[in-house]
This record gives C-alpha cells, sequence and structure tokens, in this order.
C-alpha cells in the first residue's frame, strides 16, 4: 500500500529563478472600458454617476427606478452585450425580452439557479436558510 509520501512527486526547483508567473492570463478587454475607469471623466459625468439614486435622467430605456445602491442604478442600454440584445428584438429595454423573462422571472428556472448556487458555493453563513 503507498504512503502518502509515495505520491507525492518529487519536484526539481534548480530552475526555479526561470519561472513567470501570469504569463498564461488572459489579457484585458480594452474596448468595454467602465465609465468610473476612463480618464478624461470631466465632473459633470462623476456627478451625473453620484446622483442616480436621486433621479433617473441616466435611464436611456425610459423603464430604469432609483436603486438602494449607486451600482445598482444602471440602464440595460449601458451594456453593450444588453444593448445589442434589445436592438436585435426591437425591445425597449431588456426587461420586455422573452429570454429576460424566461431565464430571470421564471420561478422554476431561479429554483433550479439557487439550488445550484447552494451546490456550488453554500449558504453565506451557517445562519442563512437553504430556501424561504
Amino acid at each position: 500500500m503507498e504512503t502518502l509520501e509515495d505520491e507525492i512527486p518529487n519536484v526539481d526547483l534548480s530552475d526555479a529563478e526561470n519561472i513567470r508567473p501570469y504569463q498564461f492570463e488572459p489579457l484585458a478587454n480594452t474596448s468595454e472600458t467602465p465609465r468610473s475607469a476612463t480618464p478624461d471623466n470631466d465632473s459633470s459625468d462623476v456627478e451625473d454617476f453620484q446622483d442616480r439614486q436621486v433621479n433617473t435622467n441616466w435611464c436611456e430605456c425610459g423603464i430604469c427606478i432609483s436603486m438602494a445602491t449607486q451600482q445598482e442604478c444602471i440602464c440595460c442600454q449601458e451594456i453593450a452585450a444588453i444593448s445589442a440584445e434589445v436592438e436585435a428584438g426591437a425591445h425597449q429595454c431588456i426587461t420586455e425580452s422573452p429570454i429576460f423573462t424566461d431565464n430571470c422571472l421564471n420561478r422554476h428556472v431561479l429554483h433550479v439557479s439557487m439550488y445550484e448556487y447552494l451546490q456550488n458555493v453554500g449558504p453565506i453563513d451557517d445562519n442563512q436558510p437553504s430556501h424561504q
């Protein structure tokens, strides 16, 4: 019977100085830069982003509402992939698309997604119920 020491391979560390970390990491996609990361933001863009919780002037589809945090206050038209889907389906907002309805509002899809999340990630803490 093999012991744990027999299963661990011997590694030659004499070549350790030639190790180059991160050489297989994917390159960043520079075509889609978030608004807050662009260096040429003027003060009006920053103020507009900070005022998103106060009004919905930033909404391009006409359906957005103010949310609890600034991070949540984003219009579907501001995300390129979603904007393309909306235009392809001739919808005003992604929430009118059958794809959104079938995947995000269907109780059975959400139920399966919740169990998949709990299986892969688990509850956030021990006191979190598995479902309501």
